[in-house]
């Protein structure tokens, strides 16, 4: 992240909802996928539910 930030800065927008994006990303792919990517895309949403958005941003920017 830090060294797309240097070459593509993101704006306090993006910084802000990439937390909900990728999540999007996940139920997308989960709504076009088969049984197994449908489990992959449920874990990942949990992690990310997990973590939390603070600390995702924590380590994220950090």
């Amino acid at each position: 992240m830090q060294a797309y930030n240097e070459v593509n800065p993101l704006s306090e927008d993006d910084k802000r909802y990439i937390f909900d994006a990728l999540k999007l990303i996940f139920l997308l792919g989960i709504s076009w996928s088969d049984d197994e990517d449908f489990e992959e895309g449920r874990k990942a949403i949990e992690s990310l539910n997990s973590i939390g958005r603070e600390d995702f941003y924590k380590v994220l920017f950090s």
